[in-house]
């Protein structure tokens, strides 16, 4: 997909997340990414979601560092962990406070 010598400004990335209530999250790529970084995204989401809809699984770092290793540039790395972190965040949100 990319390679490592890509660079991105983190300050400047950004990322938007598609209207959708219980259904995976599907995302838009952010500018200058790879067209298929959605994707990547889509994956980092999906794993997060097992994790939580699967108890008594593993614990969700080792699920997290799993996913993230297979994972073969910085860049893919940075759009998986966005799709798993997009998707804890999103079920967090909607704990009753």
């Amino acid at each position: 997909m990319s390679s490592d010598n890509n660079t991105l400004d983190p300050e400047s990335a950004q990322f938007h997340t598609l209207p959708g209530r219980d259904h995976p999250l599907r995302f838009e790529t952010p500018p200058g990414w790879p067209e298929e970084s959605h994707l990547v995204m889509s994956y980092g989401a999906l794993v997060a979601r097992e994790w939580l809809f699967a108890p008594g699984g593993e614990t969700l770092w080792s699920n997290f560092a799993k996913g993230r290793t297979l994972q073969r540039s910085m860049l893919d790395r940075m759009a998986y962990e966005i799709g798993f972190l997009t998707q804890l965040e999103r079920r967090f949100e909607r704990l009753p406070q």
